[in-house]
């Protein structure tokens, strides 16, 4: 008779030993890395609209000036995305990895204009 209950329990052994196993390497995984934010930069100041992003400044020598962007252009999109309010420009820009290609609606002309592989700045 002791031999049958000795078996009888086998199942329930079996659940735990593989229950503290799940929770031994559950504690021993390691954890996942922390990415610190990118800080890319376009070299501009302005305001998001619901319109886009009104440039109020550009830093000589920096990404939009060496592309020739001057205050009162409008920066439409980032990488295909609208900026506008919700959407902003840092938003955009953080999630691009240093390359963008950016939509501007030149002050001067009224055209939209496309930027092409547009390196950015740390």
């Amino acid at each position: 008779m002791q031999a049958k209950s000795a078996f009888r329990s086998l199942p329930l052994i079996i659940v735990v030993a593989v229950m503290c196993i799940a929770i031994t390497a559950a504690r021993a995984a390691p954890p996942a890395p922390v990415v610190a934010p990118t800080n890319w930069k376009l070299r501009v100041d302005g305001v998001n609209t619901d319109d886009g992003f009104v440039i109020t400044h550009v830093t000589p020598g920096g990404p939009a000036s060496r592309r020739g962007l001057e205050v009162k252009d409008i920066i439409l999109e980032v990488d295909g995305v609208p900026v506008d309010r919700n959407w902003t420009l840092r938003n955009a820009l953080q999630d691009s990895g240093g390359i963008v290609d950016i939509v501007v609606l030149d002050h001067r002309t009224g055209r939209e204009i496309p930027f092409r592989n547009v390196r950015l700045a740390r």
